[in-house]
């Protein structure tokens, strides 16, 4: 019992470790993988809005979003140089602000790949946005965002914590019962060398110690067998 919990306790803190690491990574993987996707989607987009950006067109661009957005769970807004909202997948562009101050808008403005992770108060939660400027005959014609509600990211990295979560007390327990029996093929031939101990204490000098298989008990085993035999000699 001296050994076993120590068995346990290196068990629980590597595996609490192992998965405080994994779901670091996890979230850094999931969050890159999101922001790719989000790219590519944006992309997309700017090939169906290619010709259409100007405020003229304002309502075709608008309609082709909010039809886009009743197919796929991706929030898409298009927004002019001026930061003016052309055409945004879930709300009305004339309701909407001017985006020109946005951080990931602000990024595509100077030509980048914009990315941020803010609170939207349009739609009172945290979004992952993407905005990737439209180039067209060498000016910059509009930015195109694309956006993830980031509660959809942690929810399937909540599926796969308690995957992770249940793996891990299936190990802890598995892992303990190994420890147990580990524990007590260590134990046991100690206990034998203790009994042997008292019965040579109590003068059985004729009694001779099993040899345990572990190299350092059995020198110890027949160390002790030795010295019985030693003492019956002397005694007689």
């Amino acid at each position: 019992w001296q050994l076993y919990p120590s068995y346990l306790i290196i068990i629980v803190v590597s595996l609490t470790a192992m998965a405080l690491y994994t779901s670091r990574t996890l979230r850094v993987a999931g969050q890159e993988r999101a922001v790719e996707s989000l790219k590519v989607q944006a992309e997309i987009v700017e090939q169906l809005v290619a010709g259409r950006l100007s405020p003229d067109r304002a309502p075709e661009v608008d309609a082709l979003l909010k039809d886009l957005g009743r197919k796929i769970t991706t929030r898409i807004t298009i927004v002019m140089p001026s930061g003016l909202v052309l055409g945004d997948s879930e709300e009305d562009p004339a309701r909407m602000d001017n985006h020109a101050g946005r951080p990931e808008v602000k990024e595509a403005l100077a030509g980048k790949l914009g990315v941020s992770t803010r609170y939207s108060f349009t739609l009172n939660t945290n979004l992952i946005n993407v905005a990737i400027p439209v180039i067209q005959n060498g000016r910059l014609a509009g930015i195109v965002r694309t956006g993830m509600l980031s509660s959809e990211m942690g929810s399937a990295l909540l599926t796969i914590y308690e995957e992770i979560f249940v793996g891990g007390i299936v190990i802890v327990l598995l892992a303990a019962i190994i420890g147990f029996y580990a524990s007590r093929k260590i134990s046991l031939p100690i206990t034998e060398l203790k009994r042997g101990a008292i019965r040579f204490a109590d003068g059985d000098l004729h009694y001779r110690l099993g040899v345990p298989n572990s190299e350092e008990l059995a020198a110890l085993a027949e160390a002790m067998n030795a010295m019985a035999s030693q003492l019956h000699d002397r005694i007689t």
